[in-house]
């Protein structure tokens, strides 16, 4: 335990934080399950993490991307603003490769724990249900600058 000027009591959460997780937009949460680095995530109705899919109400909430791997019902970091890095395998198995700078990058609504393009989404044309859930915009092909918003949801 450091010192005040280094932590911040989460009480919500009953946790603790340091002054630059919270600076740099980051958060703990207990994993629903195990999920590789930079799954997007939204939180369930237990207030745990689990992989977002934009395909219903329940799961499109992106609330940010996992910082490391997660493992069942343990603690794990979620970058909620701020930059990611990640390997091409790491990008790879999330977003089906390098990130393409510039791009806005959105939960799949096909496939839990998955990003897409934009231009991929609105390729797809879109159904009933679906929504738009933003979580970034690339940078770089391997960093994503992560900023989430709501869900629009598709009515077609």
């Amino acid at each position: 335990m450091g010192t005040l000027a280094t932590h911040l009591v989460d009480l919500q959460n009953g946790g603790v934080k340091t002054v630059s997780d919270l600076m740099a937009g980051h958060a703990q949460y207990t994993a629903a399950a195990a999920l590789p680095r930079l799954t997007p995530v939204f939180i369930d109705a237990f207030a745990d993490i689990q992989a977002a899919q934009a395909n219903v109400i329940a799961t499109a909430e992106c609330v940010g991307l996992l910082l490391g791997d997660s493992q069942l019902n343990q603690s794990v970091t979620v970058v909620r603003n701020g930059p990611i890095e990640g390997s091409v395998a790491e990008w790879t198995a999330v977003a089906g490769g390098t990130l393409l700078a510039g791009e806005e990058y959105v939960v799949d609504p096909r496939n839990s724990g998955r990003l897409i393009t934009m231009p991929e989404l609105m390729a797809l044309h879109p159904v009933a249900g679906w929504s738009r859930s933003r979580v970034g915009r690339a940078v770089s092909s391997t960093t994503l600058f992560v900023s989430p918003t709501a869900p629009e949801f598709f009515d077609v």
